[in-house]
């Protein structure tokens, strides 16, 4: 059958095939936040299985090596869809290299990733959740889920450490790091 996508409250696609899967961002991580709606589409039945996160993951401890696996198949995934979004018309090649120099990034709330002197800069996509960033000592602005902080340190526009820092939001956030 088929499943209906929305994000706060706003249609966003209609899914369906065989063996289709979602959800697999939250077995990421313990702060990890639902942030889409799944229901069976009003244009077709469907069945949906669901399995409880900590179920799964009571399955997988008894499978060590395939949990490393998991991980990293995580962590390949999350970043290809934040990359994906991001650099949309970029050649597929291209999509594969730079998932495989970026690194997926848990911030939990208050701690901070990034600070004015850090000896690299990188670029940051928001994958999920929420940050704060402050630029020398202006006020705290809100760096929102999509948002990108480094593009001209990634562009090569810009050499030298960051002028700014990057602090984790309420809830946390999970970042690409390129």
């Amino acid at each position: 059958g088929k499943i209906d996508i929305h994000v706060n409250n706003n249609f966003v696609a209609t899914r369906g095939s065989f063996g289709l899967t979602f959800g697999q961002t939250a077995l990421s991580g313990d702060n990890v936040r639902r942030t889409a709606t799944v229901s069976c589409s009003t244009d077709q039945e469907c069945l949906v299985c669901f399995l409880a996160k900590d179920t799964f993951f009571e399955e997988v401890d008894r499978f060590p090596d395939e949990r490393g696996r998991l991980a990293a198949h995580l962590k390949q995934y999350i970043m290809q869809l934040t990359l994906t979004d991001f650099f949309r018309k970029c050649d597929t090649k291209f999509m594969h290299f730079l998932a495989s120099c970026s690194e997926v990034v848990h911030v939990p709330w208050g701690k901070q990733i990034v600070k004015p002197g850090d000896t690299k800069e990188y670029m940051y996509i928001n994958h999920q959740g929420s940050c704060k960033m402050q630029v020398g000592n202006s006020p705290l602005q809100d760096f929102p889920k999509g948002s990108v902080i480094g593009l001209q340190a990634a562009l090569g526009l810009k050499t030298g450490p960051p002028d700014y820092s990057v602090v984790g939001g309420f809830r946390g956030c999970v970042l690409i790091r390129v």
